[in-house]
């Protein structure tokens, strides 16, 4: 039943293309298949729909098994490449990925640059508690123009015991971003919570535009946290040598 109703939304989709050419699709990650946040009903997934419509784009789930070892997240990113290549290349294709989701998203941008037929490419990546190993699971920057990385100190499942890294090597078009919600440092679940989906599609550019909340000093190799606070756009901070100082304009 619920590959049915996927199918169908992805058939939907397809057909919307004259309307939208901006496409968000989010990919849940390790043990996740069953639950709803990230399909159609949930709340992280209904409060990010409404922000991509708002940014005429277009969102969609990405599902897959959802289990704890690599080859299931090769197969998903396989399955993924197919998805993203049913756009037509003109397509504005950002993926977002939450804990091992954000691997399968990377191991997707590989597989795309090594189909030499390949002409899609990733406007952004943004991976939310994403475990880090950038031997294994490095973003391919020759297909993904930007990876935005959220990540929060109080989440002690994406560090697997110091196995995995919070924050990917300095990279000119890679930002890693640390996360409060509410003045705190949220949990590995928190990092799918609604109040981060009604702004991250619009992080950081239409922000900056905007010239507000220090985000028109958003630039990948500072070092930066992004602070969330319910009926108010989000505050951008710049880290100076571990001092974290709000900005404003």
């Amino acid at each position: 039943m619920k590959f049915s109703l996927l199918t169908l939304l992805l058939l939907c989709t397809s057909a919307t293309y004259t309307q939208h050419n901006r496409i968000f699709i989010l990919v849940h990650g390790t043990w996740a298949s069953d639950t709803d946040w990230h399909l159609p009903g949930g709340t992280f997934y209904n409060e990010l729909e409404k922000s991509c419509h708002t940014c005429h784009a277009t969102l969609i789930p990405y599902n897959w098994s959802g289990k704890l070892n690599h080859e299931s997240r090769i197969q998903a990113a396989k399955g993924l490449v197919k998805i993203v290549q049913s756009y037509p290349t003109d397509t504005d294709i950002y993926l977002i990925g939450h804990s091992h989701g954000g691997n399968v998203a990377a191991l997707a941008s590989h597989y795309l640059g090594y189909d030499i037929h390949n002409l899609h490419c990733i406007k952004a990546l943004y991976t939310l508690g994403t475990p880090i190993d950038y031997e294994q699971y490095a973003p391919n920057m020759d297909i993904i123009e930007y990876v935005y990385n959220f990540f929060s100190r109080g989440d002690y499942v994406q560090h697997v015991f110091g196995t995995y890294d919070r924050e990917y090597p300095n990279h000119e078009r890679i930002a890693n971003l640390r996360v409060t919600i509410n003045d705190k440092e949220p949990s590995h679940g928190n990092l799918h919570h609604p109040l981060i989906a009604q702004w991250l599609p619009k992080i950081p550019h239409e922000l900056a535009s905007r010239q507000v909340n220090g985000f028109h000093l958003f630039c990948c190799i500072n070092q930066g946290s992004i602070h969330f606070y319910p009926n108010k756009p989000p505050q951008y901070c710049i880290d100076f040598r571990g001092l974290i100082t709000s900005l404003h304009p």
